[in-house]
């Protein structure tokens, strides 16, 4: 059953095909229970899933650079802090990997 929530913008196309990867067994499993599996972030081989973008990356340098020096000066390791802050958030957040396209993608296909 599809339920509304203020997170998830649903696609324009309504027939838009959505791609999920998985081995037969765990497709299965989908069926028989109505529910997804989520993997922890940091569980991932790929040590960049659950990652900011590069855009967030480089705001958060940008904002760091944007800071009196006295400020600085008073948290010099409050850059390193964040950083480390992110990779422990990682697990925190859990991931379900699933992709919006036209066609079949092949970088997804490494999920299985």
């Amino acid at each position: 059953m599809f339920l509304d929530h203020p997170l998830f913008k649903p696609p324009e196309d309504k027939i838009q095909k959505i791609w999920r990867y998985m081995d037969f067994t765990k497709y299965v499993e989908l069926l028989n229970s109505s529910t997804l599996y989520f993997t922890r972030a940091d569980n991932f081989e790929d040590k960049f899933e659950g990652s900011l973008t590069r855009s967030d990356i480089n705001s958060r340098t940008q904002w760091w650079e944007s800071l009196p020096e006295e400020d600085k000066h008073r948290n010099p390791h409050l850059l390193d802090s964040i950083q480390k802050f992110q990779q422990e958030e990682k697990k925190a957040m859990a991931i379900n990997c699933w992709h919006m396209n036209k066609f079949e993608s092949a970088a997804m296909c490494g999920y299985i």
